[in-house]
């Protein structure tokens, strides 16, 4: 009887701490709040040797939740719809994280650029250093202010942000995306 106990309290235990890999293949946002919450995911796959298991830990998990959210709201009309999926992100991970659905919002309603969810994300994430590498954190938020920068409202508050901003990282990142647009020509010196 005790062992059965103990069988049975193991299998609670690693079914309550395993997530399945299919809890990518969202369709909502509650979908897409539990994958974010997954703290561990073990993902088996089969190949030409057999099955492979691997452990993704929370920053994998959250990884290739954001790719699933983004895959699912490319062809997404409303910005509305992507405000929702903005905020549960927001809630549930770092707002850097969800870069690629500010992107999709700012192309979906430049207007929303002047909100402090895409603002401020854009803004910190320049607070760290410039990247020429396509996939970084900086080059997808440079492609979100590039987009922001249609609306005027942005635009001017952006080109507040280099006299306001001390020689820096954000200062290069501010300049950089302003020289990039055409907008400057030069960096301003402080």
């Amino acid at each position: 009887m005790k062992k059965f106990k103990l069988v049975s309290l193991c299998f609670l235990f690693l079914h309550a701490f395993t997530a399945k890999a299919d809890i990518f293949a969202f369709k909502n946002t509650d979908g897409f709040e539990k994958c974010l919450q997954q703290d561990h995911l073990v993902e088996t796959t089969k190949g030409g040797g057999g099955k492979q298991s691997r452990f993704l830990d929370k920053m994998q998990v959250q990884y290739r939740c954001f790719e699933s959210a983004t895959a699912l709201l490319s062809k997404e009309k409303k910005a509305a719809t992507v405000v929702e999926w903005v905020k549960v992100a927001f809630e549930n991970s770092a707002h850097a994280n969800a870069i690629d659905l500010l992107k999709i919002l700012a192309s979906l309603d430049a207007k929303k650029c002047n909100d402090k969810m895409i603002y401020d994300t854009v803004l910190d994430i320049f607070s760290g250093p410039v990247s020429s590498d396509k996939k970084s954190l900086y080059q997808r938020g440079k492609a979100v202010a590039l987009i922001c920068l249609k609306d005027a409202t942005y635009k001017t508050d952006f080109l507040d942000e280099q006299d306001s901003t001390p020689e820096g990282y954000r200062f290069k990142a501010v300049c950089d995306v302003l020289m990039s647009a055409g907008i400057i020509k030069a960096c301003k010196k402080t």
